[in-house]
């Protein structure tokens, strides 16, 4: 049986049998990463100088100094042939350091027209067609709406996208995406709820850490004396944190240099859990999940 790729939110709630609201909250509460396919141009944060209204300075810039130029060759055509009054005649020195001031407007002209130039041909570079991760403000305004404008910013899909606290407020932090129309011009006008989809490899860890808690339930609910297993509580959790990520925890990515790998993520949620984990029972329920099967070899930078 070939499986799908993604499910789109409306399949997601009928599988689950939930409503597409639903859904969408689970997404806003990190569980599931909700994404939307986008076919233009996308820059990070960092590339200023790229989008849209970055050169703006530099336009007016050239401009300006285009409209002086053209001004200042007139007026000296004008004055060689005689056709301007005694308030607007130049004298000798006049006419050299106005030919001066015209020449090194000239030059600059030259330097940001090439510089213009270079950044229209770098902008190409970053055409980008796949998904994008839609962050909370979009999917909140799709649980109001069922549509909203299509954004202009998003999470790029492999983001690692985490809460801070800024000013007293939760907010996501992670790699944003600002996105532009391609040189074609065309750009989608609205995004619906139905645009959007979920990685089959998120459905499955979420729905495969849900069982696990579900049977952990189901084995107290048989045997209210027996005492609960924390090994397994302590590995439900464990995958349970690894869905929320948005990773298949049989295919966990590879760490990226310099940044901290699914396992550190992991570890840190759990070091929340006093109730649950110890200072060294996190290593020990990571390595029974990877003896059972259930994770893969760890890829993603030990903790």
């Amino acid at each position: 049986m070939i499986e799908p790729t993604f499910l789109s939110v409306p399949e997601l709630a009928e599988r689950w049998g939930a409503s597409s609201r639903q859904i969408l909250e689970h997404g806003i509460n990190r569980a599931l990463p909700i994404l939307f396919a986008f076919e233009g141009l996308a820059f990070d944060q960092a590339d200023r100088w790229l989008m849209s209204h970055g050169a703006h300075d530099e336009a007016m810039e050239l401009e300006a100094k285009t409209k002086s130029v053209e001004s200042s060759e007139a007026h000296l055509r004008r004055n060689a042939a005689g056709n301007v009054d005694e308030f607007t005649r130049l004298s000798q020195e006049e006419v050299v350091a106005l030919r001066q001031a015209t020449n090194a407007n000239q030059d600059r002209i030259r330097e940001l027209s090439d510089l213009l130039e270079q950044r229209d041909r770098t902008r190409l570079d970053y055409r980008f067609m796949g998904y994008m991760r839609a962050p909370p403000r979009v999917l909140w305004e799709l649980m109001q709406n069922e549509e909203t404008p299509f954004p202009h910013l998003a999470f790029h899909p492999l983001s690692d996208v985490h809460l801070v606290s800024i000013d007293g407020r939760t907010v996501w932090e992670g790699r944003m995406m600002t996105l532009e129309p391609d040189v074609t011009g065309a750009w989608k006008g609205r995004l619906r709820i139905s645009d959007l989809l979920i990685p089959w490899a998120s459905v499955k860890a979420l729905e495969a850490a849900q069982k696990s808690l579900e049977g952990e339930a189901l084995t107290n609910d048989k045997n209210a004396t027996k005492p609960v297993s924390r090994m397994k509580a302590q590995t439900a959790a464990i995958l349970a944190e690894i869905a929320r990520l948005g990773h298949d925890p049989k295919a966990l990515p590879a760490r990226s240099p310099g940044k901290s790998g699914v396992r550190a993520e992991v570890s840190k949620a759990m070091s929340e859990r006093p109730d649950l984990f110890s200072t060294n029972s996190f290593k020990k329920a990571w390595e029974e999940l990877r003896a059972l099967g259930e994770i893969a070899d760890d890829k993603s930078g030990a903790q």
